[in-house]
């Protein structure tokens, strides 16, 4: 009896933790995806509610996208080619990032949600497969 309620407890305190600090909901999101939201701007990736990615951070002007790694030590920059409203679609130019060989690599994006009152974006990524989703909150314009 003693080990059942024990589970009980640990399964009650796994589930809070996940629902406060795992997952992550536009809780104001907009009718309609505001997808000019990421044409310009600086963002940082929202791991959670509460954690965006330390040192991480990703800038977008003139076409251009430069992901800066470890506060700025080591970047990523691609072209940034709009398909359409809510799509586009990144290919990388050059990284300084140790042991990163994506050069010519092709990032296919879809913007899947905004929260425009809350400066957040839903995305899906995909290349090589691989599929990813992001959220990324915009600090500045």
């Amino acid at each position: 009896m003693t080990k059942l309620i024990f589970f009980i407890v640990l399964l009650t305190s796994l589930s809070l933790y996940s629902q406060n600090d795992i997952v992550h909901y536009l809780i104001n999101e907009d009718s309609i995806a505001n997808c000019s939201m990421i044409k310009s701007g600086k963002f940082l990736n929202e791991e959670t509610n509460t954690r965006t990615t330390p040192g991480y951070s990703i800038e977008i002007r003139d076409n251009e996208v430069m992901e800066l790694v470890n506060d700025g030590e080591f970047y990523m920059k691609s072209k940034i080619e709009f398909t359409s409203e809510c799509d586009y679609q990144l290919t990388v130019l050059e990284s300084t990032i140790p042991n990163d060989n994506s050069v010519g690599t092709k990032v296919y994006v879809e913007i899947v949600a905004t929260s425009t009152i809350d400066k957040l974006i839903e995305i899906r990524t995909t290349y090589n497969s691989n599929t990813q989703i992001f959220v990324l909150r915009k600090i500045e314009d």
